[in-house]
């Protein structure tokens, strides 16, 4: 059976096997994913950059194909020394895909201040019964729900190195956001050689506890360097400019305006729109209803 292809700006083809990738397949429907089209990757950005219009999801998509990739070398060049399981290969895959799923609005921009933290907000998703990817993750192993949450929290010793993956100095969340927001924005800062980085990556235990994390050989040394410097000036180009700033602090300020309009009576808002701008503890299923457009449609309201 011929393989499910995906063409992305970024990674040109992303490959996934319609029975071994089954699970990442179904994942890719459920809603919660489905709504990640909706939130914008870079906040508000695009008001400085107009390309950089790329969803979240998008950027999903190249972090689960990164990982595939990087569980492919690490068979490669550990051979039958590290290999995951195969329930295990599964759950990093399935937590690769959905580690941005408990974005709010806007992504970072009103994280702190409104929709509250997303990794917490991602557990929350997957280990919540009434959610579409916790009933895929369950039809598939029903540990598996458990063991994706772990590998998001990295609590447990045997999954550090797969956490590590997924989130580090040096992991694919990383590795995707820099090429495809560089990509996006039209500037060259975020460009390295990933595909050397993989090459050159061991599973190794690692002192002084002895557990297994990703290390990497001498000689790759120069395109770290590169990556680092990528991450570098991405942020202090892009991430941090001073225009994308100041529209951030607009928005905060809006949406500071519109709860006390809404305390006081003077507007209406949706059930979520007031609890988000209110901070108050939104459901599953409010914090679901809430994307970048359901945001502005309020604001110009």
């Amino acid at each position: 059976m011929a393989p499910k292809v995906i063409r992305d700006p970024v990674h040109n083809h992303i490959y996934f096997d319609r029975k071994t990738d089954k699970l990442i397949l179904d994942l890719l429907e459920c809603r919660e994913v489905q709504r990640l089209r909706r939130i914008r990757q870079l906040g508000v950005a695009h008001f400085t950059y107009p390309g950089a219009e790329h969803s979240r999801f998008s950027h999903s998509l190249g972090v689960c194909h990164l990982m595939k990739r990087a569980l492919h070398h690490v068979s490669v060049n550990d051979g039958d020394e590290r290999p995951p399981s195969e329930v295990h290969r599964s759950a990093v895959m399935a937590a690769a895909l959905l580690h941005d799923i408990g974005h709010g609005p806007f992504s970072h921009v009103l994280e702190r201040d409104f929709s509250g933290d997303h990794e917490r907000r991602t557990i929350e998703l997957i280990k919540d019964e009434s959610t579409e990817v916790h009933r895929a993750l369950s039809r598939h192993n029903r540990d598996v729900p458990g063991l994706v949450a772990d590998i998001l929290m990295g609590q447990k010793p045997e999954v550090l190195w797969l956490r590590a993956l997924i989130t580090s100095q040096l992991d694919v969340d990383r590795m995707d956001y820099l090429l495809r927001d560089s990509h996006f924005c039209g500037v060259g800062y975020g460009r390295y050689d990933h595909e050397y980085i993989f090459h050159t990556m061991r599973i190794h235990k690692v002192p002084p506890d002895d557990l297994l994390q990703p290390v990497w050989l001498h000689k790759a040394c120069r395109v770290i360097e590169e990556y680092l410097f990528a991450r570098y000036y991405m942020h202090w180009n892009v991430y941090y400019h001073h225009t994308t700033k100041g529209y951030e602090e607009l928005l905060k300020a809006i949406c500071e305006c519109a709860a006390e309009l809404i305390k006081d009576g003077s507007v209406s808002a949706p059930p979520a729109i007031r609890k988000l701008v209110c901070r108050e503890a939104l459901t599953c299923s409010e914090f679901l209803a809430l994307d970048d457009g359901v945001l502005m449609a309020c604001i110009g309201a």
